[in-house]
C-alpha cells in the first residue's frame, strides 16, 4: 500500500482453521477501506495458515512466530505490527458488521471527540455453526441511535454460565 493506513486490524492466531477465514472475510466486507490486516500465527499447528494464504487481498499481512509466544506475547507482535493511527484487536474466530469501521473511525476522527480514545460497536455472540447465540444490542431506540452500548448483565450471565461450563469440562 502506498500510504499508512487509518486502522491496522490486529488479529491474533492460533490454531483457528475453523474461523478464521469467516473472520479475514467480515473484515474485507467492510464498507470503510482504509486499513491493513496484520495476522500473527502464533505456530499454529493446524491449517490456520493455510487459509490466510488463500486469501490474496494486499491488506493482508501474515506474520508467522517461529515459536508459541502464548496468547499475550502473540497480542503483543500483532500490536507491534501495527502501521495505522488506530487498532482494532479482532480475535481469530470474531466477525465485524459491515459497517463497523466507518462508525468506529467517523468517531474516532470527528474533532468534537477529541478525548475519545476508545469505540466500539454492538456485537454477537456466535456457535461453530454460526448461530447466534447471544446479541448486544441497545434496546432503546434514541440510545441505540447514537451508538449507545447496551447494559452487560445479561453477556455477564453469559460469559459466567460458559466459564463454569468450561471448568466443568476441564
Amino acid at each position: 500500500m502506498g500510504s499508512q493506513p487509518l486502522v491496522s486490524v490486529c488479529i491474533p492466531a492460533y490454531n483457528n482453521e475453523h474461523f478464521i477465514g469467516f473472520t479475514l472475510q467480515s473484515v474485507l466486507n467492510q464498507t470503510y477501506s482504509n486499513f491493513e490486516i496484520i495476522v500473527t500465527d502464533d505456530a499454529s499447528t493446524d491449517g490456520t495458515v493455510s487459509v490466510v494464504k488463500s486469501f490474496s487481498d494486499s491488506r493482508i499481512r501474515l506474520v508467522r512466530n517461529q515459536v508459541n509466544l502464548g496468547m499475550g506475547g502473540n497480542w503483543n507482535k500483532a500490536l507491534s505490527c501495527a502501521g495505522g493511527k488506530y487498532v482494532k484487536l479482532l480475535c481469530a474466530d470474531d466477525a465485524v458488521y459491515p459497517d463497523c469501521f466507518c462508525r468506529q473511525a467517523e468517531i474516532l476522527e470527528d474533532p468534537s471527540n477529541a478525548r475519545v480514545v476508545l469505540a466500539i460497536c454492538n456485537s454477537n455472540v456466535m456457535d461453530a455453526g454460526n448461530k447466534i447465540i447471544l446479541q448486544r444490542q441497545e434496546t432503546n431506540p434514541e440510545l441505540r441511535a447514537m451508538g449507545h452500548q447496551p447494559d452487560r448483565r445479561a453477556s455477564r450471565r453469559f460469559i459466567q454460565k460458559r466459564r463454569s461450563a468450561q471448568i466443568r469440562n476441564v
